[in-house]
């Protein structure tokens, strides 16, 4: 496998060991994959692959696990509000990322009354 960056986003290809033609792995969802590396324990046994996801509607890149054969994504709990870098499969299929939140308030000022008022 190999990850294609391009003018019309990012790509996983599977590339056959026999020498075959690399063909593209589709993803069907709203979701679209980041522009970052993959982990080197990306891929579990059964094929699926731990990718970054990118959402229109947030700016949190959580992890979500890839079936290539259907091409579902399925984000990694804690979920979308969450960046996790670098999942990868430990030796019994369980994800291992690290998950970092932001967390923010807004605030208002304004000038004050003086002392004379």
């Amino acid at each position: 496998m190999t990850q294609v960056i391009g003018t019309d986003g990012v790509h996983l290809m599977h590339v056959p060991l026999d020498g075959g033609e690399p063909h593209r792995i589709a993803v069907r969802s709203d979701l679209s994959l980041a522009a970052v590396g993959l982990a080197s324990n990306g891929v579990a046994s059964d094929g699926r692959i731990l990718v970054e996801v990118v959402s229109r509607s947030s700016w949190f890149w959580p992890a979500a696990i890839l079936d290539p054969k259907t091409g579902t994504l399925a984000v990694v709990p804690p979920g979308q509000g969450y960046d996790m870098t670098l999942a990868g499969w430990d030796d019994e299929n369980r994800v291992v990322t690290g998950a970092r939140a932001l967390e923010s308030s807004l605030w208002r000022f304004r000038p004050g009354r003086t002392l004379d008022e």
